[in-house]
């Protein structure tokens, strides 16, 4: 049984927040090596890119309609509004609360996992095979 086109968009960013999540514990894993109060920086700065890029996708495509691209233009302006309140809100909570923080491992892990998430996007498309697009071999004799 096929998937519907509604469950599609979730199903991606699903798929984009678990592989951000697993870049931020693997880049705070390494950053524990240089000292914890980096690991935890390094960790705060992937979970709000991660974060941050979970609300924005399922804000503008929860109850997604093609047929609409008016609205789908004021949801994505709205959810990137969201997106950078929500980033500020705990960068500003981390520079706060956390007494030991380094911004330099917060900033440069937020940016990695921000990006990488871009870049990874096309790549995770599933490579269609001929048949899948409806397209049939000739008979060869």
């Amino acid at each position: 049984m096929g998937k519907s086109v509604q469950n599609l968009p979730s199903e991606k960013i699903r798929s984009v927040v678990i592989r951000q999540l697993i870049l931020t514990l693997l880049i705070s894993a390494a950053a524990f090596l240089i000292g914890k109060d980096q690991a935890v920086s390094a960790l705060i700065g992937g979970l709000g890119a991660s974060l941050a890029n979970a609300v924005f996708g399922y804000w503008v495509f929860s109850a997604y309609q093609a047929q609409k691209p008016g609205k789908l233009l004021t949801k994505l302006y709205v959810a990137e509004f969201a997106k950078l309140v929500l980033t500020g809100i705990i960068f500003l909570a981390a520079i706060l609360f956390y007494e030991n923080l380094s911004l330099v491992a917060m900033l440069v892990t937020y940016f990695i996992v921000h990006v990488t998430a871009s870049l990874l996007s096309p790549r995770m498309e599933k490579k269609r095979t001929r048949a899948e697009y409806g397209i049939g071999y000739p008979d060869i004799k």
